[in-house]
């Protein structure tokens, strides 16, 4: 079971959304200018954002990024 975090949301369709750019980052383990850069190309299609706000679907963000082969746990 997972709970709702500071910076981990679970939508009611059951995404498990991340938070900000920080977030990107510490998923990846990468810097943030790294992580900007990850949002706008070939993580686009985890993002969402509105305004200054920024979410992350974590699961589609992992498999986009084992896709491009570039995965780092952490």
């Amino acid at each position: 079971f997972m709970e709702n975090t500071i910076d981990r949301v679970i939508w009611p369709d059951g995404r498990v959304m991340r938070i900000g750019l920080q977030s990107i980052a510490d998923m990846f383990g990468v810097s943030k200018s790294t992580a900007h850069t990850y949002k706008n190309t070939f993580l686009k299609p985890a993002i969402i954002q509105r305004g200054r706000m920024i979410w992350v679907d974590e699961a589609l963000a992992l498999k986009l990024m084992e896709e491009n082969g570039a995965v780092k746990n952490k």
